[in-house]
Protein backbone atom coordinates (compact mmCIF):
# COMPACT_ATOMS: atom_id res chain seq x y z
CA UNK A 1 0.00 0.00 0.00
CA UNK A 2 1.09 3.34 -1.17
CA UNK A 3 2.31 5.39 2.31
CA UNK A 4 2.86 9.02 3.12
CA UNK A 5 6.51 9.66 2.53
CA UNK A 6 8.16 11.48 6.07
CA UNK A 7 9.25 14.83 5.29
CA UNK A 8 13.26 15.15 4.45
CA UNK A 9 15.13 15.64 7.24
CA UNK A 10 12.19 14.43 9.87
CA UNK A 11 12.79 11.90 12.06
CA UNK A 12 9.58 11.36 13.26
CA UNK A 13 5.62 11.77 12.20
CA UNK A 14 2.93 12.69 15.10
CA UNK A 15 -0.86 12.56 14.21
CA UNK A 16 -3.53 13.51 16.14
CA UNK A 17 -7.21 12.08 15.20
CA UNK A 18 -10.77 12.31 16.69
CA UNK A 19 -12.61 9.35 15.66
CA UNK A 20 -15.98 10.60 16.09
CA UNK A 21 -17.79 7.20 18.15
CA UNK A 22 -21.35 8.25 17.07
CA UNK A 23 -23.45 5.34 15.77
CA UNK A 24 -21.56 5.01 12.51
CA UNK A 25 -17.99 4.49 14.14
CA UNK A 26 -18.01 0.88 13.43
CA UNK A 27 -18.94 1.75 9.84
CA UNK A 28 -16.08 4.20 9.30
CA UNK A 29 -13.17 2.06 11.42
CA UNK A 30 -12.32 0.94 8.01
CA UNK A 31 -11.68 3.80 6.85
CA UNK A 32 -10.00 5.27 9.73
CA UNK A 33 -7.63 2.48 9.71
CA UNK A 34 -6.76 2.53 6.25
CA UNK A 35 -5.99 6.31 7.29
CA UNK A 36 -3.25 5.73 9.59
CA UNK A 37 -1.70 2.96 6.79
CA UNK A 38 -1.16 6.16 4.66
CA UNK A 39 -0.04 8.53 6.75
CA UNK A 40 2.11 5.81 8.64
CA UNK A 41 2.70 7.90 11.82
CA UNK A 42 5.30 7.14 14.71
CA UNK A 43 2.98 8.24 17.16
CA UNK A 44 -0.57 8.63 17.27
CA UNK A 45 -2.67 10.71 19.63
CA UNK A 46 -6.63 9.62 19.23
CA UNK A 47 -10.06 10.91 20.55
CA UNK A 48 -13.39 9.57 21.03
CA UNK A 49 -12.24 5.73 21.03
CA UNK A 50 -15.54 3.98 23.04
CA UNK A 51 -15.30 0.35 23.53
CA UNK A 52 -16.73 0.11 19.13
CA UNK A 53 -13.53 2.03 18.20
CA UNK A 54 -11.33 -0.50 20.81
CA UNK A 55 -12.68 -3.27 19.51
CA UNK A 56 -12.96 -2.28 15.47
CA UNK A 57 -10.10 0.06 15.35
CA UNK A 58 -7.37 -0.08 18.17
CA UNK A 59 -7.13 -4.18 18.25
CA UNK A 60 -6.46 -4.12 14.12
CA UNK A 61 -3.77 -0.60 14.56
CA UNK A 62 -2.20 -3.32 17.03
CA UNK A 63 -1.94 -6.10 14.69
CA UNK A 64 -0.20 -3.40 12.26
CA UNK A 65 2.02 -2.98 14.95
CA UNK A 66 1.57 -0.10 17.10
CA UNK A 67 1.05 -0.42 20.78
CA UNK A 68 -1.47 1.45 23.27
CA UNK A 69 -0.04 2.82 26.13
CA UNK A 70 -1.16 1.30 29.31
CA UNK A 71 -2.52 3.98 30.81
CA UNK A 72 -6.00 3.13 31.39
CA UNK A 73 -9.01 4.34 33.67
CA UNK A 74 -9.23 2.47 37.37
CA UNK A 75 -12.75 4.07 39.18
CA UNK A 76 -10.87 2.11 42.51
CA UNK A 77 -7.74 4.34 42.39
CA UNK A 78 -9.60 7.86 40.99
CA UNK A 79 -7.81 11.13 42.10
CA UNK A 80 -8.76 12.87 44.31
CA UNK A 81 -9.84 15.86 41.71
CA UNK A 82 -11.76 13.69 39.71
CA UNK A 83 -13.94 12.98 42.59
CA UNK A 84 -14.85 16.58 41.78
CA UNK A 85 -15.56 16.41 38.73
CA UNK A 86 -19.03 17.46 37.25
CA UNK A 87 -19.64 14.15 35.43
CA UNK A 88 -21.49 12.01 36.88
CA UNK A 89 -20.05 9.27 35.22
CA UNK A 90 -16.12 7.56 35.23
CA UNK A 91 -14.93 6.03 31.91
CA UNK A 92 -14.95 2.37 31.59
CA UNK A 93 -12.26 3.12 28.42
CA UNK A 94 -9.39 4.86 27.81
CA UNK A 95 -11.13 7.62 25.19
CA UNK A 96 -8.52 9.48 24.63
CA UNK A 97 -5.19 7.02 23.84
CA UNK A 98 -1.98 7.47 22.82
CA UNK A 99 -0.58 4.56 20.19
CA UNK A 100 3.11 4.38 19.34
CA UNK A 101 5.43 1.98 16.74
CA UNK A 102 6.32 -0.86 19.22
CA UNK A 103 9.48 -1.57 16.71
CA UNK A 104 10.71 1.63 17.20
CA UNK A 105 9.72 2.83 20.93
CA UNK A 106 9.13 1.49 24.36
CA UNK A 107 6.76 2.88 27.28
CA UNK A 108 8.56 4.26 30.45
CA UNK A 109 5.64 5.62 31.81
CA UNK A 110 2.08 6.32 31.46
CA UNK A 111 -0.99 8.02 33.30
CA UNK A 112 -4.61 8.43 32.68
CA UNK A 113 -6.87 11.15 34.30
CA UNK A 114 -10.47 12.61 33.66
CA UNK A 115 -10.77 16.50 33.72
CA UNK A 116 -12.20 17.95 37.28
CA UNK A 117 -13.91 20.83 34.54
CA UNK A 118 -16.15 18.61 32.15
CA UNK A 119 -19.60 17.39 32.16
CA UNK A 120 -18.98 14.07 30.43
CA UNK A 121 -16.59 10.98 31.09
CA UNK A 122 -15.01 11.42 27.86
CA UNK A 123 -12.46 14.62 28.39
CA UNK A 124 -9.40 14.32 29.98
CA UNK A 125 -5.30 13.84 29.61
CA UNK A 126 -3.55 10.64 29.15
CA UNK A 127 0.25 10.96 29.04
CA UNK A 128 3.08 8.76 27.81
CA UNK A 129 6.91 9.53 28.45
CA UNK A 130 8.47 6.80 25.86
CA UNK A 131 12.04 5.92 24.85
CA UNK A 132 13.67 5.46 21.29
CA UNK A 133 14.64 2.35 21.23
CA UNK A 134 17.46 2.48 19.31
CA UNK A 135 19.19 5.52 20.98
CA UNK A 136 17.83 5.93 24.06
CA UNK A 137 16.05 9.30 23.93
CA UNK A 138 13.42 10.15 25.94
CA UNK A 139 10.54 12.51 25.23
CA UNK A 140 7.01 12.89 26.53
CA UNK A 141 3.75 13.26 24.64
CA UNK A 142 0.22 14.34 26.07
CA UNK A 143 -2.97 13.97 24.77
CA UNK A 144 -5.71 15.51 25.39
CA UNK A 145 -9.64 16.06 24.54
CA UNK A 146 -10.86 19.58 26.35
CA UNK A 147 -14.22 20.06 27.46
CA UNK A 148 -16.76 21.37 25.86
CA UNK A 149 -20.24 22.82 26.71
CA UNK A 150 -23.79 21.91 24.73
CA UNK A 151 -27.12 22.29 25.24
CA UNK A 152 -28.07 18.64 25.46
CA UNK A 153 -26.18 18.69 28.83
CA UNK A 154 -29.18 20.60 30.43
CA UNK A 155 -27.12 22.27 32.86
CA UNK A 156 -28.70 25.11 34.39
CA UNK A 157 -27.13 28.84 34.20
CA UNK A 158 -25.26 27.76 30.91
CA UNK A 159 -23.66 30.86 29.67
CA UNK A 160 -21.33 30.72 26.61
CA UNK A 161 -18.13 31.69 28.18
CA UNK A 162 -18.70 28.19 30.79
CA UNK A 163 -17.00 26.10 28.24
CA UNK A 164 -13.84 28.44 27.87
CA UNK A 165 -14.19 28.49 31.93
CA UNK A 166 -13.81 24.69 31.62
CA UNK A 167 -11.07 24.52 29.09
CA UNK A 168 -9.01 27.12 31.14
CA UNK A 169 -9.04 25.05 34.13
CA UNK A 170 -7.95 21.64 31.60
CA UNK A 171 -5.34 23.69 30.14
CA UNK A 172 -3.75 24.10 33.83
CA UNK A 173 -4.31 20.94 34.89
CA UNK A 174 -2.24 20.25 31.43
CA UNK A 175 0.68 22.44 32.96
CA UNK A 176 0.45 20.64 35.66
CA UNK A 177 1.03 17.59 34.11
CA UNK A 178 4.40 18.79 32.10
CA UNK A 179 5.63 20.13 35.44
CA UNK A 180 5.55 17.13 36.71
CA UNK A 181 7.60 15.19 33.79
CA UNK A 182 10.24 17.82 33.75
CA UNK A 183 10.46 17.55 37.39
CA UNK A 184 10.82 13.61 37.06
CA UNK A 185 12.99 13.23 33.63
CA UNK A 186 14.58 16.71 33.22
CA UNK A 187 13.96 18.71 30.21
CA UNK A 188 12.82 16.32 27.91
CA UNK A 189 10.83 16.72 24.51
CA UNK A 190 7.19 17.16 24.82
CA UNK A 191 4.32 16.81 22.72
CA UNK A 192 0.51 18.13 23.30
CA UNK A 193 -1.89 16.97 20.83
CA UNK A 194 -5.90 16.70 20.93
CA UNK A 195 -9.17 18.25 19.83
CA UNK A 196 -8.61 21.12 22.14
CA UNK A 197 -12.48 22.63 21.42
CA UNK A 198 -10.91 25.81 21.14
CA UNK A 199 -8.59 27.99 18.56
CA UNK A 200 -6.07 30.07 18.63
CA UNK A 201 -7.48 33.58 20.15
CA UNK A 202 -9.19 31.48 23.39
CA UNK A 203 -7.61 32.06 27.02
CA UNK A 204 -7.55 28.29 26.98
CA UNK A 205 -5.08 28.66 23.84
CA UNK A 206 -3.03 32.10 25.19
CA UNK A 207 -2.56 29.48 28.45
CA UNK A 208 -0.68 26.78 26.67
CA UNK A 209 1.37 28.99 24.44
CA UNK A 210 2.50 31.11 28.06
CA UNK A 211 2.96 28.15 29.47
CA UNK A 212 6.11 26.85 27.21
CA UNK A 213 4.40 25.14 24.64
CA UNK A 214 4.78 26.21 20.72
CA UNK A 215 1.62 25.47 17.78
CA UNK A 216 3.68 23.53 15.05
CA UNK A 217 1.27 25.23 12.70
CA UNK A 218 3.88 28.52 13.30
CA UNK A 219 7.01 26.27 14.01
CA UNK A 220 7.10 24.66 10.99
CA UNK A 221 9.81 25.48 8.83
CA UNK A 222 8.69 23.97 5.31
CA UNK A 223 5.19 23.85 5.28
CA UNK A 224 2.65 24.64 7.02
CA UNK A 225 -2.11 24.56 6.52
CA UNK A 226 -3.19 28.23 7.10
CA UNK A 227 -6.60 29.50 6.99
CA UNK A 228 -8.52 26.11 7.23
CA UNK A 229 -10.50 25.02 10.23
CA UNK A 230 -10.24 21.13 11.48
CA UNK A 231 -13.96 20.36 12.16
CA UNK A 232 -16.35 20.09 9.68
CA UNK A 233 -19.58 17.68 8.34
CA UNK A 234 -18.82 14.27 7.50
CA UNK A 235 -17.97 13.86 4.16
CA UNK A 236 -17.49 17.55 3.47
CA UNK A 237 -14.38 20.11 3.28
CA UNK A 238 -13.84 22.39 6.65
CA UNK A 239 -14.24 26.40 6.62
CA UNK A 240 -11.84 28.02 5.04
CA UNK A 241 -10.73 31.45 4.45
CA UNK A 242 -8.63 33.97 6.01
CA UNK A 243 -8.87 33.93 9.56
CA UNK A 244 -9.95 30.55 9.70
CA UNK A 245 -8.76 28.54 12.84
CA UNK A 246 -8.66 24.99 13.44
CA UNK A 247 -9.23 23.58 17.34
CA UNK A 248 -7.28 20.46 16.56
CA UNK A 249 -3.36 21.21 17.35
CA UNK A 250 -0.34 19.75 17.99
CA UNK A 251 1.59 21.57 20.36
CA UNK A 252 5.78 20.75 20.79
CA UNK A 253 8.21 22.62 23.33
CA UNK A 254 11.03 24.74 21.47
CA UNK A 255 13.89 21.86 21.72
CA UNK A 256 11.75 20.04 19.05
CA UNK A 257 12.12 21.12 15.12
CA UNK A 258 8.68 21.01 13.29
CA UNK A 259 9.47 20.58 9.74
CA UNK A 260 5.94 20.32 8.34
CA UNK A 261 2.36 20.55 10.19
CA UNK A 262 -0.50 19.67 7.76
CA UNK A 263 -4.42 19.55 7.81
CA UNK A 264 -5.49 16.92 5.70
CA UNK A 265 -8.53 17.10 3.62
CA UNK A 266 -8.56 14.39 1.15
CA UNK A 267 -11.49 12.66 0.43
CA UNK A 268 -10.63 9.87 2.47
CA UNK A 269 -10.04 11.73 5.64
CA UNK A 270 -13.01 13.99 5.81
CA UNK A 271 -15.01 10.46 5.19
CA UNK A 272 -14.08 8.99 8.10
CA UNK A 273 -15.04 11.71 10.30
CA UNK A 274 -16.24 15.20 11.72
CA UNK A 275 -12.28 15.68 12.51
CA UNK A 276 -9.68 16.23 9.80
CA UNK A 277 -6.23 14.61 10.63
CA UNK A 278 -3.72 16.58 11.35
CA UNK A 279 0.65 15.90 11.65
CA UNK A 280 3.41 17.20 11.60
CA UNK A 281 6.52 15.90 10.92
CA UNK A 282 9.28 16.79 13.27
CA UNK A 283 13.14 16.43 14.19
CA UNK A 284 13.65 15.41 17.89
CA UNK A 285 16.45 17.34 20.22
Amino acid sequence: MEQKTLSPGADLRILTSNALFDKTAEARAGLLYENIRYYNPDIIGFQEINEVLHKALISRLEELGYAMVSAWPDEGRRRDFELESLSAKYPSVNYFPILYKKSRFCELESGFYMYRSTWTQTKGVTYAILSESSSGRRFAHINTHAAVITSWYKIENLTSGLGEQWRLDNSSQILETKAEIIEKYGDIPIFLTGDFNSNEKSASYAAYIAGGFENSKYKAEHSASRNIGSFHRVGEMPPAGEDTLPIDHIFVTPDIRVLVHSIETTQSVLDSSDHCMVYADVLLA
